[in-house]
């Protein structure tokens, strides 16, 4: 029991010790991080809807340049007017 009231009796000691904020200096301090948070907020969010706006851009991008390109192997890669076969195993 005298361990308790020796760790009270030092901690308000240490307590009186301490060179406490001002009212209005709290105040400032807290309207400082308060302002810091916000800011950091908006510019989060910012990020966060450029980014999403960008992924979304680019897979209906993608989904229609996917759309329009059918895939025919005799006709894939080459000029104009050129075709080819494709060429199948024979079987002897």
């Amino acid at each position: 029991m005298k361990a308790i009231i020796k760790f009270f009796h030092e901690a308000r000691v240490e307590l009186a010790k301490v060179t406490w904020p001002t009212r209005q200096s709290a105040i400032n301090l807290t309207l400082i991080v308060v302002g810091v948070s916000v800011a950091f907020m908006l510019y989060v969010a910012v990020v966060d809807y450029g980014l999403t706006s960008g992924i979304k851009w680019l897979t209906t991008y993608s989904q229609q340049l996917q759309s329009k390109q059918t895939y025919s192997p005799t006709t894939s890669g080459l000029p104009s007017g050129i075709t080819a076969t494709p060429v199948t195993e024979s079987t002897n």
